[in-house]
């Protein structure tokens, strides 16, 4: 059986912009886990509202801790998201050197995913997105992920591929995002 501990921001928690949290039913993660368990695969859902990328030692120690407690053999991350759109000029550089600097913590006996967050956009509904720089900032993630993948003998992932529908916030997963999410997660794990 191969465990997998899903890091994430909230669109892996499945933050749901008008009730707090999607039903399990509707969440890419537990859709996924419903059939990926028929392949000995199990997903962790470590995904929190706001979290970027583990940059103090408490936490990168807490994430390295979960994977443990979970007796997860791989580690999938997927962050980035919240660390452009909290910072004052968007950069995927220092995004990636922050990822960078969190991957090196990483056991190398220990499987690795990095996964790119899916795309943003602006929008005009009370979006969580403020401009189209932080938009460009999360497409120019691809390159510099995969290059770090590549550096760190980890999977890729580059949803940004990945026809997936954003709630009118701009940023999280819609109840179609997830379920597209799912099989296209399923797709890259099997």
């Amino acid at each position: 059986m191969r465990k997998i501990l899903f890091l994430g921001d909230s669109n892996t928690y499945g933050f749901d912009p008008d009730h707090g949290r999607y039903p399990s039913f509707i969440r890419w993660l537990d859709t996924a886990n419903r059939i990926l368990s028929a392949r000995a695969i199990i997903l962790v859902n470590a995904g929190m509202n706001g979290r970027e990328i583990p940059v103090s030692e408490e936490e990168i120690n807490s994430a390295l801790l979960k994977c443990h407690e979970d007796a997860c053999d791989t580690m999938a991350v997927m962050l980035g998201s919240n660390d452009l759109l909290n910072m004052m000029k968007p950069d995927a550089q220092e995004a990636g050197e922050r990822m960078k600097a969190f991957l090196q913590r990483v056991p190398e006996k220990m499987g690795l995913i990095l996964a790119v967050p899916p795309r943003m956009k602006v929008s005009d509904e009370g979006g969580f997105c403020p401009d189209e720089r932080t938009v460009r900032a999360v497409e120019e993630l691809v390159p510099v992920y995969r290059k770090l993948a590549g550096q760190f003998h980890a999977q890729f992932i580059n949803t940004q591929n990945w026809p997936l529908d954003l709630s009118y916030d701009g940023v999280h997963l819609s109840q179609a995002g997830h379920q597209s999410f799912a099989f296209n997660m399923i797709q890259s794990l099997i």
